[in-house]
């Protein structure tokens, strides 16, 4: 019996200390390397956000790669297109890498893409990098992603620091094309017959780790130590 509650207890105990790596790794994974930001502001009323996803995935002290993935709520696609079509506002002297990008959806062809330097994505300020695609709806994107390298005395010490907010408090944001999926991943122009509806969207807050996670790890960590402390509880001598 006793071997079999310190067996027991040895088991309990691994589990717990999987569950505090994992969370912690997961905490690491979010603020460190990697961080995410939803785009949820739009100039275009009467379409529903969040827009697109930003990620930032810092590989080194001087390298990170930027990535924007349309999103689908409120019954549209928000597809990435035209002038201006992602623009971030990084910290510190930098130099562009190369541009990639594509569109999951049939019946585009993603990019060309140029650098279109600083400028201003309408309403939401003026950003140091955007990356515009050969005209319009037909060559919009799905995803759009380019790697970034600090110069000089640049660097950067997390993925949270990679960007700055620009001068009206945003990180990044997107000239999109608002479509309606339509099965057998195609896609239809929001506004049929007339000149596809665009706005530009940023309002960029940074995605948590889900709150459901942290509970239950904390809950099964809860658990763990009652368990624990039953089991020990159990095996103890009675007070003479």
């Amino acid at each position: 019996m006793r071997a079999r509650i310190l067996k027991t207890s040895r088991i309990l105990s691994n589990i717990a200390a999987s569950v505090a790596v994992a969370l912690t790794l997961a905490a690491a994974n979010a603020s460190a390397d990697t961080l995410n930001y939803l785009l949820t502001t739009a100039n275009l009323p009467g379409f529903t956000g969040p827009y697109a996803e930003v990620t930032v995935n810092r590989t080194d002290g001087t390298h990170a790669t930027i990535t924007f993935q349309s999103l689908t709520n409120g019954g549209y696609t928000y597809l990435m297109g035209d002038g201006g079509s992602v623009g971030v506002n990084v910290n510190g002297a930098f130099s562009l890498g190369a541009i990639t990008g594509s569109n999951s959806l049939s019946g585009f062809t993603a990019g060309p893409y140029t650098n279109s330097g600083s400028g201003n994505e309408d309403g939401f300020g003026s950003f140091n990098q955007r990356i515009t695609s050969f005209d319009g709806w037909g060559h919009s994107s799905t995803e759009i992603s380019f790697g970034i390298s600090a110069t000089g005395l640049n660097s950067w010490s997390s993925a949270a620091r990679v960007l700055t907010p620009n001068n009206k408090d945003q990180f990044a944001a997107i000239h999109f094309f608002a479509c309606i999926p339509n099965g057998a991943n195609g896609c239809t122009d929001a506004s049929p017959g007339a000149q596809s509806i665009t706005g530009f969207a940023s309002g960029a807050s940074v995605v948590p780790i889900p709150a459901a996670a942290w509970l239950f790890g904390s809950g099964l960590l809860g658990l763990i130590g009652v368990a624990r402390h039953r089991i020990t509880a159990a095996y103890r001598p009675a007070a003479a």
